[in-house]
């Protein structure tokens, strides 16, 4: 696999940049030296083979394609954000899915109680359903790391009839 034609650090100086309207801002803002900012910025514009920026001594200006490079930025740090975000609350437990085997005697109703409270209190959790019969959750081996809990138990009484 080739290395990508960027990396975050280089766009977060690219926003960064954008933001604070200079590579001396954008330096304090990211608490590094403005030599860092300049050469990662240099760098990247030399990868692209594209100016993103003008510089003068006032500041630094995007360009059109910086305009539009800097949007881009934007959309893949809130990404990378949002990932971040999901993988530690999936690493607390507040993410993930819960299995369900449902038999088909069980009334909707029932579930759908417990399903309401518990998304209430975690949001996150997606529930996957099955339908079968007992015999056959009974029979499938555990998964590893995995917890089964009867939600509702209902015996069944069979009877011969003349």
């Amino acid at each position: 696999m080739r290395r990508p034609p960027f990396d975050l650090w280089q766009l977060l100086c690219v926003r960064a940049i954008a933001e604070h309207g200079s590579i001396h801002g954008a330096a304090r803002f990211l608490n590094t030296r403005q030599s860092a900012v300049s050469r990662s910025l240099h760098n990247l514009e030399e990868r692209l083979d594209v100016r993103l920026f003008t510089r003068s001594p006032v500041g630094a200006a995007p360009t059109a394609f910086g305009q539009e490079f800097i949007r881009w930025t934007q959309t893949i740090l809130d990404n990378v954000a949002s990932m971040n975000a999901r993988a530690r609350r999936t690493g607390k437990g507040e993410n993930g899915q819960i299995s369900i085997g449902i038999q088909t005697c069980v009334l909707p109703g029932r579930l759908s109680d417990f399903t309401a409270e518990f998304r209430a209190t975690h949001p996150n959790i997606v529930f996957r359903y099955s339908e079968g019969i007992l015999i056959s959750f009974m029979t499938r081996p555990p998964l590893p790391c995995r917890r089964h809990t009867p939600v509702f138990v209902r015996r069944a009484c069979i009877r011969d009839h003349p």
